[in-house]
């Protein structure tokens, strides 16, 4: 059976990111973290909402333990996979974080206070490619485009390494673009999209 673009997208972008040697994972992840706290909108933000990476994706753990520095609220997402959706929940301690679904780290039981996603004001999204118009590729499961749609006004930022970035990515109505992308060369910016409700 012939795989769909996106599917093929998927692999090829991440055996790149996956062939990133470790050093320069952390280093250009150090890169991207110093972009993404000299944003002017993230000096700005009083409620910043952040992944929190696994395997081979941008390194989040210094930026998260910076933005608590920083004395701003900070909500992760905690994964409901029997409705393939994402709650954001605050967290004020990395030490807080225990493995969740898809042994993602998220909030324990006990430290979990939700938080409604259209009060984010910057919300840092993964993927695994983007483009330069502002789409982005994820796992396939929609996970976050939809809480995406649920955080309107938030300043959407993706977070990726340059060898992520492809030239085209297929972009379909329930696709949700993004503002900002961040990689380790510095910050590419869109235009403004309005979501398709």
């Amino acid at each position: 059976m012939d795989e769909s673009p996106k599917t093929l997208l998927r692999k090829e972008a991440l055996a790149r990111r996956r062939a990133i040697p470790e050093r320069d994972r952390r280093a250009h992840g150090a890169a991207i973290a110093r972009h993404v706290l000299e944003l002017p909108d993230y000096v700005e933000a009083g409620t910043v909402a952040a992944y929190v990476s696994i395997g081979s994706e941008v390194p989040t753990e210094h930026l998260l333990a910076q933005i608590l520095r920083d004395g701003k609220a900070l909500a992760v997402p905690v994964t409901d996979p029997a409705r393939t959706e994402i709650e954001l929940h605050l967290l004020t301690e990395l030490a807080h974080l225990v493995p969740g679904a898809h042994d993602i780290p998220e909030p324990a039981l006990a430290h979990r206070k939700p938080l409604d996603p259209a009060s984010v004001d910057l919300l840092l999204v993964p993927g695994v490619a983007f483009d330069l118009q502002g789409h982005r590729l994820g796992y396939g499961k929609g996970y976050y485009d939809r809480l995406l749609r649920r955080a309107p006004r938030a300043l959407k930022v993706g977070l990726a390494f340059e060898t992520q970035v492809v030239p085209r990515i297929p972009f379909e109505d329930h696709d949700v673009q993004l503002d900002l992308l961040v990689t380790e060369t510095g910050v590419h910016h869109f235009p403004r999209a309005s979501l398709k409700l």
